[in-house]
């Protein structure tokens, strides 16, 4: 069967309208991320929402061509630009050629097909000519005095969990982070005091900056499980900056005792989180405090965003 790939030729179109902060799932939008990107001026996802990190990319591409003030709206005078340099390199892209028929094609490809059948013969001649040497492979005799080693794993302390969701798009009273897997593999029962965490603030929220919220651990998945603790945390009440989010560790107490070969489920909550408008909010496993020393592999990390 024979497939004909003709070529697209794709036109970009004029922006015609304002596009600011809060537009939401948008086409136009998805255009100007796609623009800005070509420009080398925004690094961020093309989603059709416009939030923060579009308003960077408008910024960069104001003050790259000296429309004034780089507020990250785009407006008339924005547009104006982007417009002049869309219009300029349609003029410089070339026509593309037209198609080739399909007779055409299917002769081109019969003759690649007879090219590549002639390469084969010739590799087909050259080697069928060199020596073949027959490969001996000669065993090691077993030692009777050294019986087979089988393959063990190392007993270990493994923490596992994982998440990357969208903020919710209203408030709520209690935010699930994600569920947190513990397995005791050593030998040894392990009493625990605390689980250390690591919070990454890169929010845009300024409803948020010094506010006071509370991580709930829990003994289960679901809010009916016990509360094994509640930890109260404060945001950094400066706003981060780009390249420089606040980095804080908490400790959440953890007054357990997993015995050996045994394992817990537990749920890690957010409550009294306000509305997120952009951002990033992260949280990992840095270590456990406990009586006795404890070496744990790998970890959790859990990450709410909103572009």
């Amino acid at each position: 069967m024979l497939f004909a790939v003709l070529p697209i030729v794709t036109m970009a179109a004029g922006f015609e309208r304002d596009l600011y902060y809060g537009i939401y799932n948008d086409a136009d939008v998805t255009r100007l991320q796609e623009f800005l990107l070509d420009q080398k001026v925004y690094d961020g996802p093309v989603t059709g929402n416009f939030f923060s990190l579009t308003i960077g990319g408008v910024k960069r591409f104001q003050e790259k061509e000296g429309i004034a003030p780089p507020a990250g709206y785009f407006g008339p005078k924005t547009r104006a630009r982007a417009n002049e340099i869309l219009t300029m390199r349609a003029a410089e892209t070339p026509s593309a050629s037209p198609p080739a028929s399909v007779s055409e094609q299917v002769v081109l490809l019969l003759a690649k097909i007879k090219e590549l059948q002639d390469q084969i013969k010739t590799l087909s001649a050259a080697t069928s000519s060199l020596p073949v040497s027959p490969i001996v492979v000669t065993p090691e005799p077993l030692s009777p005095s050294s019986p087979p080693v089988s393959p063990t794993s190392a007993p270990v302390l493994e923490v596992s969990g994982s998440g990357d969701q969208q903020f919710p798009a209203t408030p709520v009273a209690s935010l699930k982070i994600g569920d947190i897997v513990i397995r005791n593999n050593t030998s040894d029962k392990i009493p625990f005091s605390q689980i250390i965490m690591d919070v990454t603030d890169q929010m845009n929220s300024s409803i948020n900056r010094g506010h006071e919220v509370f991580f709930i651990l829990r003994k289960g998945t679901t809010t009916a499980d016990d509360v094994l603790s509640r930890t109260s945390f404060k945001f950094n009440s400066n706003v981060p900056q780009p390249d420089s989010p606040h980095r804080s560790q908490v400790g959440l107490p953890y007054d357990v005792v997993i015995n050996a070969g045994d394992a817990q489920t537990l749920g890690l909550w957010i409550d009294s989180l306000e509305y997120v408008i952009g951002g990033t909010l992260k949280f990992e496993f840095r270590q456990f405090l406990a009586p006795v020393s404890s070496s744990p592999v790998g970890g959790f990390s859990f990450t709410f965003r909103r572009d």
